[in-house]
């Protein structure tokens, strides 16, 4: 696909929809973001320059066919990406996850959408052997909690669509993403441990800091795949890791905040929650084969633009991030 005329974004005016679309707006002539604003921000500069929607995907009506009528890509963002509140409200987290992507496929098919890419997550692979390390596309999908479970599904509805019905289809299992200006359901560790940090106080780890191991990957770098599978001219369906395929845990990580802000990390070491895995990272060689990609920021620069963008960004901004 060359440059895309027309792009509908479902979940633009969230943490990683409003990358995308800032990636996309020198790659596609016209953008619609469609959103329920029911964790994204509505005063995000990059829907500025966008067409925005109120809508939601769970209520699916006919304009949703109207605007997706001449897309030539839908990017499938919208979900719920809290595990925690999964666990404790399966039945909307599969409503919003699974029935959502049903109903998104299902407008793509009735307006003729040549290619949907889709976000769905690590999350899929479940609690992995330590000795399976590090995560292939070849890991069987073992999800471990509701939410990994219904982005497994949305995957399975976006995969059954493009063999049914012919349209392209890319399914994106991104690891762990950080980077300024998340959504406050979905802090990771890096934004979260700075902020701890920089206020003094003391930082609630789950489980032991040494064996929390995650693959961080920049928001930037994320939205990046996101473009690259857009302009992809390959035919079929495809599901492929998103991630930097460098491991960290949890005490590397307050080191290098530590190291960034000059300032020392107190700790409390809580039980495990629900859901929550140990050790997971990954390599991106099918992504690279397909989409050429490769991350471009490594974790030390990511964590000095976190540490730089909460020392400059203004305190009632920074309120919404509630340090419990």
């Amino acid at each position: 696909m060359g440059k895309p005329s027309k792009v509908v974004c479902t979940g633009g005016a969230g943490f990683v929809g409003s990358e995308v679309i800032r990636q996309f707006k020198s790659v596609a002539d016209n953008i619609v973001v469609i959103d329920n604003f029911r964790t994204g921000f509505r005063d995000r500069q990059e829907l500025k320059y966008v067409e925005v929607l109120e809508q939601d995907i769970c209520e699916l009506s006919d304009d949703w066919v109207r605007t997706l009528r001449k897309a030539d890509l839908v990017i499938h963002l919208a979900a719920n990406i809290d595990t925690p509140w999964s666990v404790s409200h399966m039945l909307e987290d599969f409503r919003l996850n699974t029935i959502g992507t049903r109903n998104v496929v299902s407008a793509c098919i009735t307006a003729d959408v040549p290619k949907v890419v889709y976000a769905s997550s690590a999350a899929v692979y479940g609690a992995v052997a330590e000795d399976r390390l590090p995560i292939t596309e070849d890991t069987y999908p073992e999800p471990a909690s509701p939410y990994a479970r219904s982005k497994l599904q949305g995957e399975i509805e976006v995969m059954a669509g493009s063999r049914t019905y012919g349209y392209d289809a890319h399914c994106l299992r991104m690891f762990n993403i950080y980077g300024p200006r998340e959504s406050t359901n979905t802090l990771d560790e890096v934004l979260l441990y700075s902020l701890y940090i920089l206020k003094g106080r003391e930082i609630p780890i789950f489980g032991e800091p040494e064996n929390q191991v995650r693959d961080y990957i920049s928001v930037k770098d994320v939205a990046r795949a996101f473009v690259l599978a857009a302009q992809d001219s390959q035919q079929g369906c495809y599901f492929y890791n998103v991630c930097t395929g460098r491991p960290a845990n949890f005490a590397e990580l307050i080191g290098l905040i530590e190291n960034a802000t000059g300032i020392k990390a107190e700790t409390k070491i809580l039980p495990l929650r629900p859901g929550e895995l140990t050790k997971s990272w990954g390599v991106y060689d099918k992504a690279e084969s397909i989409l050429g990609f490769q991350p471009r920021i490594n974790i030390e620069e990511g964590v000095e633009e976190m540490v730089q963008w909460v020392k400059n960004t203004p305190e009632e901004i920074l309120r919404v991030y509630k340090l419990g």
